[in-house]
């Protein structure tokens, strides 16, 4: 059965006026944890973020793929003020398993977030581009936690496939790839025991080891092909992606329907240019659309 396929990234929430950039996540994040700004000490990049005019981290500048991508790779510098410099003259011992637990708070904090999207969508009107783009013959790759589609356009669930899950589709999967970039290198690395004279440390430093580790977010192209098998694919459209993340899924599409056109949409300069990239790394038949 012939079918287009659409692929569905953050931007398509945020041209639907939902409330899903990174800046927001940051603000939830914020409002949940008094930690906030600890864990955010720790990702602080200027690869990442840019910096306002107070020399300062300007978190609105950071996009999703970007923070993934970073989850793995904090300052660990910090990390190691906290669990080897740790001075037991001025904090007690109990705050050293507090530290590593808050850093929990950020999948709490994606739940809240998803939710709190969601309950825009029935203030929302759909955008008629979309309502004349998307066919009966449409299927869907969604890699938001939101109901859009569902929701606001009304897509018959079973056209759509949550590759990341959604928040009625548990569990999410967020965390950072593996093999996407050359300088991937494992936490462990960076959490071994050391000369640690107190078992607390030693027990801060396993809590968060393992929650690095719970972090990594594995690829199910199995998934992917329960969902299309059967199809032919004709033509694939990605919409609201940022084409920096998510490879191994792409691949596995390129290789089943080798002969499919693609269409690229992009909406900022980087998008465009990511875009490009995109196309020359998996010699896509494929066309970039300006976003309007």
């Amino acid at each position: 059965m012939q079918k287009k396929l659409f692929i569905i990234g953050n931007g398509f929430d945020i041209g639907n006026k939902l409330h899903t950039s990174f800046d927001y996540f940051s603000k939830v994040l914020a409002r949940l944890s008094p930690d906030g700004g600890f864990i955010w000490d720790l990702y602080q990049t200027n690869k990442i973020f840019e910096l306002d005019k107070d020399n300062k981290i300007d978190r609105t500048t950071g996009i999703w793929s970007d923070f993934e991508n970073l989850l793995a790779k904090p300052n660990f510098e910090s990390i190691d003020n906290i669990f080897i410099n740790f001075d037991y003259g001025y904090r007690p011992k109990s705050d050293i398993p507090h530290y590593s637990e808050s850093f929990k708070i950020i999948n709490t904090a994606l739940e809240l977030f998803a939710q709190e999207a969601i309950n825009q969508i029935p203030n929302l009107d759909p955008n008629e581009k979309y309502i004349t783009k998307f066919g009966d013959n449409a299927l869907f790759i969604n890699f938001n936690y939101t109901s859009t589609l569902e929701d606001l356009y009304h897509i018959n669930a079973d056209n759509i496939l949550h590759i990341h899950g959604a928040l009625n589709h548990k569990p999410l999967i967020f965390g950072y790839p593996i093999g996407d970039k050359e300088d991937d290198f494992s936490p462990e690395e960076y959490t071994k025991p050391r000369m640690i004279d107190y078992e607390e440390k030693r027990k801060g430093l396993e809590n968060l080891k393992n929650y690095f580790e719970s972090l990594y977010k594995e690829y199910d192209t199995k998934k992917l092909g329960n969902f299309i098998s059967d199809m032919d694919i004709l033509e694939i459209e990605m919409i609201g992606h940022a084409y920096k993340v998510d490879f191994a899924y792409f691949d596995y599409l390129h290789k089943l329907f080798p002969e499919a056109h693609w269409i690229l949409n992009w909406f900022s300069d980087s998008d465009r240019e990511n875009a490009l990239k995109f196309k020359k790394k998996f010699g896509l038949n494929a066309e970039l659309k300006r976003l309007k």
